[in-house]
């Protein structure tokens, strides 16, 4: 039902993380809210990203490990396949979280309108709605705002030489039954999304190759991070094939060809059974949604927003994917309460330091400023074995570390990387030390529980703590050394 016949506070376009979001934010307020989304509310993370590929993972990690009963992944009648097992088993639990969300825009008053958001100038929006339920085309009476937030996420990038099929696709096709029984898949990008699948594709025993152009595997995490993750991922048996470009794909024969270029110019040939596209996100943006209301569009396609995610129009704002270099469903949610924060309350605080992640049998996580050597001018860092850990070692989990990154003149910890069995939690205590700047003595000083793996947080520092105390030591006696010279 339309409230306040048509008009509202706030008018969000697009439903994902992002948007609904800065809609419960705004209801605290008492503010008036409509979400107009397209498809479903979740966005990408809950339908085709986030939450699915997390729930992919627990699967084929049950699988391998044998935790589970085998018959929960089986075949149920003798149509059905273990890849549909597993499908539906995804689809479940993503249809449990999205019962959960609507649950929680409907007490809030949120009123949402599925269909087609259409820029009509003065404030007002126009809606090409479709019925959630009967899928029926109708139009819904224009919607006046005060404020309008877009919030409609990215798409997967495809490079033009490459063509969409049957058997090659992007993760937005990733969890039909059909793209998860096969034997040998080729996965085309090696950054976060593509070493997530690689490692998921291994645990379901399948013949995994990462195929990147770049040097390295996740660009933007560091070097020990990105040499961990290569090493990992070749241990598990999948091929890495890093400085290397797709010169040709295609679907011939219900088999995927592929012409690989590396380094040197070299020039070879594959065949698998499918191809997985990880070639990056694009701003999703209706040009003539954005191209009515006369916004500014960056070269890459992503909407122009200054620091309080409002564009070059008064009174509308872009958050989340759309307008972000920093594509994550977490700055998507902050910027969205941030923004409506900023309208009702007034500036609210900055974000931090942003934590990046990985999701495979062993999490990877890094947060802040870190160094690639043990030292150089400024910072000094440290590196300890989760093998030093007692909860480790009672688990069997030794496989990781933790690297701390610190400053040389203060001991103000900057910044940490992680690789173990639960880094993605330890990594925001981590940020909220960065964040404080609180020093690598007084993290030494922080009472942890014992046995946990948190502990290798106040190892790391102690460590730090210690390697900055001889270095300051042994540059002390330098300096003597040269003001004693005759």
């Amino acid at each position: 039902m339309l409230m306040n016949k048509g008009y509202y506070d706030l008018v969000i376009i697009g439903g994902g993380i992002g948007g609904y979001s800065a809609a419960l934010r705004a209801r605290e307020y008492g503010k008036t809210v409509a979400i107009i989304e397209e498809e479903k509310l979740g966005g990408t993370c809950l339908n085709k990203g986030c939450i699915p590929t997390k729930a992919f993972l627990h699967i084929a990690k049950d699988l391998k490990n044998q935790k589970i009963n085998s018959y929960k992944y089986t075949k149920t009648n003798e149509k059905s396949s273990l890849g549909d097992s597993i499908a539906n088993s995804i689809q479940d639990k993503v249809s449990t979280i999205i019962k959960g969300l609507k649950y929680m825009i409907d007490k809030a008053g949120i009123d949402v309108f599925y269909g087609k958001a259409i820029a009509k100038g003065n404030n007002t929006v126009g809606v090409i709605n479709i019925d959630e339920d009967e899928q029926n085309f109708r139009d819904v009476p224009d919607i006046v705002y005060q404020n309008l937030i877009i919030a409609t996420g990215a798409l997967p990038f495809i490079p033009r030489d490459i063509k969409l099929s049957k058997n090659i696709f992007t993760t937005d096709e990733a969890f039909k039954a059909s793209n998860i029984e096969f034997e040998k898949i080729a996965i085309v990008g090696g950054g976060v999304i593509g070493v997530e699948f690689a490692s998921i594709y291994s645990d379901l025993g399948k013949n995994v190759t990462v195929i990147e152009a770049l040097d390295n595997l996740v660009s933007g995490f560091s070097k020990e991070l990105s040499g961990f993750v290569r090493t990992h991922l070749q241990k598990k048996g999948v091929s890495v094939r890093t400085s290397t470009c797709v010169i040709q794909i295609s679907d011939e024969d219900d088999e995927v060809y592929l012409m690989l270029k590396n380094s040197g110019d070299i020039m070879d040939e594959m065949l698998t059974d499918k191809a997985l596209i990880c070639t990056g996100r694009k701003a999703n943006i209706e040009q003539t949604f954005t191209e009515l209301l006369g916004l500014d569009i960056h070269d890459s396609g992503a909407i122009k927003v200054n620091e309080d995610f409002e564009t070059s129009k008064q009174g509308v704002y872009a958050v989340g994917d759309v307008s972000s270099k920093i594509q994550l469903a977490y700055t998507a949610s902050k910027s969205g309460e941030k923004v409506v924060d900023n309208l009702y309350k007034g500036k609210s605080d900055g974000s931090g330091v942003i934590p990046k992640c990985i999701y495979m049998d062993i999490e990877i996580a890094q947060a802040g400023h870190v160094i690639d050597d043990e030292e150089d001018e400024t910072y000094i860092a440290e590196k300890i074995s989760l093998k030093l850990n007692g909860r480790a070692v009672l688990e069997g989990q030794t496989l990781g570390f933790i690297r701390m990154t610190a400053e040389k003149n203060t001991g103000i910890m900057t910044g940490v990387e992680i690789a173990a069995p639960n880094a993605v939690d330890n990594i925001q205590l981590c940020k909220t030390y960065i964040d404080a700047r609180k020093t690598v003595d007084e993290i030494s000083d922080i009472v942890f529980p014992h046995p946990s793996y948190i502990e290798v947080i106040k190892d790391a520092a102690k460590a730090v703590n210690k390697k900055l105390k001889r270095s300051k030591h042994q540059e002390k006696e330098q300096n003597s050394e040269i003001f004693n010279e005759p």
